[in-house]
């Protein structure tokens, strides 16, 4: 009897301390999420537009991509056409959020990101890095380089992002499969006004 219960006590020990082991690695599926401001500052969300001819101007496009592990992290990861000083900007920005047993949010630095789609790769060798609020940002080299990566996505390209951040899993891969027609349609009509106001 003592026997089955110390089995016992170890089989539970053994699922209990699995459990807690968090991988170097993890790769995950991303989903995509489309939100653009018109030209007056006005936001708009995918989930409210009914057809892309509703949207008639536009002061920032962001294509949002976002994926979760199963250790309480979160990655939204935005692909950005901002308009400053009638000037288009290209960014992307990362994050990589913790959720805590209390559920409070915390910031786990990134350091280093990568995003590939198509011919073209953004990350710290071929734009320019910078640290925001605590959030890892590159700025693209050219408006083209900018607007490349964001009509790539739009045209239902492969996409997949690599992060190495502080803490396990310290390398997080994700691949994100193409947008729905609806959002792509959303999204390069955001893309055309946008050129069009500067």
């Amino acid at each position: 009897m003592k026997f089955g219960i110390t089995l016992i006590i170890c089989i539970l020990t053994f699922v209990t301390n699995a459990d807690e082991i968090v991988p170097e690695h993890v790769e995950l599926e991303g989903t995509f999420k489309f939100s653009m401001r018109d030209s007056s500052g006005e936001p708009h969300f995918e989930s409210y537009i009914k057809s892309s001819s509703e949207l008639t101007s536009a002061s920032s496009c962001k294509i949002q991509i976002t994926a979760d592990d199963d250790f309480y992290n979160t990655y939204p990861v935005d692909v950005n056409l901002y308009t400053l000083d009638d000037e288009i900007v290209p960014f992307i920005q990362a994050k990589s959020i913790y959720i805590d047993e209390n559920s409070r949010y915390r910031n786990k630095t990134i350091h280093s990101a990568s995003l590939s789609i198509a011919n073209s790769i953004a990350n710290d060798k071929t734009w320019h890095k910078d640290t925001i609020k605590g959030n890892y940002v590159l700025f693209a080299p050219s408006l083209d380089a900018g607007q490349l990566i964001f009509h790539h996505i739009t045209m239902g390209q492969p996409l997949k992002i690599e992060l190495t951040k502080q803490g396990k899993p310290s390398q997080v891969t994700i691949n994100v499969p193409p947008l729905s027609i609806k959002v792509a349609s959303f999204a390069r009509k955001c893309m055309k006004l946008i050129d069009v106001s500067t």
